[in-house]
């Protein structure tokens, strides 16, 4: 299972040509997996209008590249951003780090209903189920990497998410995983490195501007064309760019999203979160009170 294809000499650490060669990534070195926050309430850090193309927004909003000034309102591209490496070694905090940023950033934009599939409780189980007494500072393997991205891109596959719709990482056109489905190739016990991990965790689940997202049209409306933006296939009152940001159904009218027995277009009305339950089950926490306990170290 080679990670990219084509390849030079079947060697992961080999294929430049597949790595995103700019050199800016920073990931956090802290050990410590912090605790991920609402996606209703994160505070997003300013996407610089200069970054490359490469790059997903998320990636600075979520501080995986870090500013120099975690004050500068206005960061430059690529003045005020730290510099690494692609090749240099990734270890397990910063590979955790990395990952529940990604975590939170499809939390924040798939469907609800993914999270209650095998792909979504499994990705969940991962994430809270690491633990800082791990050696942090241990080095990853392709392997390890590899094994990592994997849940992450079969939570992706179960949004609709997946190779054939030009979506990133770059020249991903085939096979469930952007790398290789053959074994003969793997060099599991590799060091990973820098360059390997951004391009497993480049995807980008915005779409450019006047548009809905490609996932998102093949995961609500699977072989149509022609969704308008403006369209309300359920005829709710709520379009479909609007369904999109809220994360409900567009395709049904009485959509529940978060299954808390409060209609999606009650939710939005109300200012209410559609994409996280509002009620709790014993009935001790007030409607309109959103419930959502985020990841645990």
């Amino acid at each position: 299972m080679r990670p990219f294809s084509p390849a030079t000499n079947g060697r992961f650490g080999l294929v430049s040509c597949w790595l995103l060669r700019f050199s800016f990534l920073v990931f956090l070195l802290s050990p410590a997996v912090s605790p991920a926050v609402s996606p209703a309430v994160h505070a997003q850090s300013p996407v610089p209008a200069a970054k490359p193309a490469a790059y997903p927004a998320w990636w600075f909003e979520r501080d995986v590249i870090r500013r120099t000034d975690p004050q500068n309102a206005s960061p430059a591209w690529p003045g005020d951003y730290s510099q690494a490496d692609d090749y240099s070694v990734i270890n397990q905090g910063q590979l955790k780090n990395l990952a529940v940023k990604a975590h939170a950033e499809l939390q924040s934009k798939l469907p609800s209903a993914v999270w209650s599939q095998t792909a979504g409780t499994a990705l969940q189980a991962m994430i809270t189920g690491w633990s800082n007494s791990t050696d942090n500072y241990a080095v990853i393997n392709q392997g390890q990497l590899k094994t990592v991205a994997k849940k992450f891109y079969d939570v992706l596959a179960a949004a609709g998410y997946t190779a054939g719709h030009n979506l990133p990482p770059p020249d991903w056109t085939a096979g469930a995983y952007p790398w290789t489905g053959a074994t003969t190739d793997d060099d599991a016990y590799a060091t990973a490195n820098t360059g390997q991990a951004k391009r497993l965790f480049s995807f980008d689940l915005t779409a450019p501007e006047n548009q809905l997202p490609a996932w998102w049209l093949a995961y609500y409306f699977p072989g149509q064309t022609g969704v308008d933006l403006e369209g309300d296939a359920d005829s709710d009152g709520i379009v479909n760019a609007r369904e999109f940001v809220f994360r409900t159904d567009p395709t049904s009218a009485n959509g529940d999203s978060d299954g808390d027995g409060v209609s999606d277009l009650t939710e939005i009305i109300c200012g209410m979160n559609s994409s996280v339950s509002d009620v709790t089950l014993n009935g001790n926490n007030p409607l309109g009170l959103v419930v959502y306990t985020g990841l645990q170290k």
